[in-house]
């Protein structure tokens, strides 16, 4: 089994590989993951600040509050998922390395993608985001 350091650090590289864009001066900016305080902060993943509330400035309690309420509309996604299929939340289904549960997981997660670009979901109306279309989903323009 593959230590948690080394997915992570694995992560953190793909992230620097891909999630990255030029500013207008040419500046290479790396785009952040939001992650739980446990992983720290890197040129590529942030967290809520965790230091004690008073001691924290104005700016950092407002990060943590805007970035709380974010966080709390993805987890709204990834409670969609189990909303829609219940079964790759059934656990007294799923038997650890007879069942193939990523692959259910990845399943439903493309078909709740799916059911999102035709009804939009609460996160897209939380930040007035259209979804794609099923064509433009499944068939993204090539680079």
């Amino acid at each position: 089994m593959v230590h948690d350091d080394c997915l992570i650090t694995q992560l953190l590289d793909r992230c620097r590989t891909h999630l990255w864009t030029v500013t207008e001066d040419g500046e290479l900016l790396y785009l952040k993951i939001f992650a739980d305080a446990a992983y720290g902060w890197h040129d590529v993943l942030i967290s809520p600040y965790v230091t004690p509330s008073s001691r924290r400035t104005e700016i950092e309690d407002l990060f943590n509050s805007i970035m709380s309420t974010i966080r709390i509309e993805v987890e709204h996604a990834f409670g969609l998922i189990v909303t829609l299929w219940p079964f790759v939340n059934a656990v007294y289904k799923q038997r650890m390395l007879l069942s193939p549960v990523g692959s259910y997981y990845r399943v439903a997660t493309l078909l709740t993608n799916a059911h999102t670009c035709i009804y939009g979901n609460q996160t897209s109306h939380k930040f007035n985001l259209q979804p794609p279309s099923l064509e433009e989903y499944f068939h993204p323009p090539s680079n």
